[in-house]
């Protein structure tokens, strides 16, 4: 089997027409986030979803890669985000335990008395 090697000129043998078809999954997502006004979660897929359809459609990309592409990439981004999750709930949790969150509350607060901060 041979790897998929996607083509520069892939839409209509022009460089310019498959950079501009490649901006579909972000425009998909810009759409759903700032005019559909939907969550983050369901432009995300949304994007996703647009992004195989490019893959299949315009790069002629087999359905199989792409859906195994796709499912790396999930993996591949969920983890960094997943342990930055748990590791600050365990920061959290143990600064609860040990009794020293207000300590941290009280070093937040000199850095600026603004509560987003």
């Amino acid at each position: 089997m041979t790897p998929y090697q996607p083509d520069v000129n892939a839409v209509g043998g022009s460089l310019f027409a498959t950079a501009m078809v490649s901006l579909v999954p972000l425009l998909v997502v810009f759409v759903f986030l700032g005019l559909l006004k939907t969550k983050a979660h369901v432009a995300g897929l949304a994007g996703l979803g647009a992004a195989i359809l490019v893959a299949i459609l315009a790069f002629g990309m087999p359905v199989d890669l792409s859906l195994l592409a796709a499912s790396q990439g999930a993996l591949y981004g969920l983890f960094p985000i997943m342990w930055i999750v748990v590791t600050a709930i365990w920061l959290y949790q143990l600064t609860v335990v040990s009794g020293r969150f207000e300590d941290l509350r009280i070093a937040f607060n000199r850095v600026s008395s603004d509560p987003r901060i």
